[in-house]
């Protein structure tokens, strides 16, 4: 494991603004330190690890809330960590629901159901694609809230320091959001 990097505020303030080269840098640096977190703080963690990479998804988080960046070395650090844990924590919820079995009455009847509807099936593609292009159409900050709060199952507590608001402030963001796609659901634009 090599020696935990110091790094100064310049090299932050790159970050924090999204500049591709610092980040793959940070990426191939920080790399083994994550994959060291995952294995030795989660141990169970090891077949999530195989069926994705936990290192890059929370490269890929983190870049997303990159204007969330501490200002400081010792912030950054546990801010980084902390992104990787909820990647951690969500990783774990999805496999305990991979791997939840359903009763095969209830199987059986959902199959029923889909094969004698292939409609239904289309028009909730059609639904989930309008979901996506509605939630496209948010600022930045409010599209990061709802889909950590929904597609990464964060709580709005985990979410603050991500995006780098107060925990009432992603409160009333996220009702925002929500209250705009209502309203762009409704319109049917």
């Amino acid at each position: 494991m090599p020696a935990r990097r110091e790094y100064d505020n310049t090299f932050l303030d790159l970050l924090r603004r999204g500049d591709r080269s610092a980040w793959e840098k940070l990426a191939s640096e920080l790399s083994p330190f994550l994959l060291h977190f995952f294995l030795t703080k989660y141990p169970t963690i090891r077949r999530a690890l195989a069926d994705e990479d936990l290192v890059q998804v929370t490269f890929l988080h983190a870049f997303t809330a990159c204007s969330a960046v501490p200002h400081d070395n010792e912030a950054f650090w546990m801010w980084i960590f902390t992104v990787a844990r909820h990647v951690a924590i969500s990783a774990l919820r999805r496999r305990k629901l991979e791997e939840r079995p359903l009763p095969p009455k209830f199987v059986e009847g959902w199959t029923d159901a889909l094969l004698s509807m292939p409609d239904a099936i289309l028009d909730q593609q059609e639904n989930d694609a309008e979901l996506e292009r509605k939630i496209a159409k948010l600022d930045d900050t409010e599209e990061t809230i709802v889909r950590l709060s929904f597609w990464s199952d964060l709580s709005l507590r985990e979410i603050a320091p991500i995006v780098g608001k107060s925990f009432a402030q992603v409160g009333r963001d996220l009702r925002g959001a929500l209250r705009k796609l209502g309203n762009d659901m409704g319109e049917g634009s």
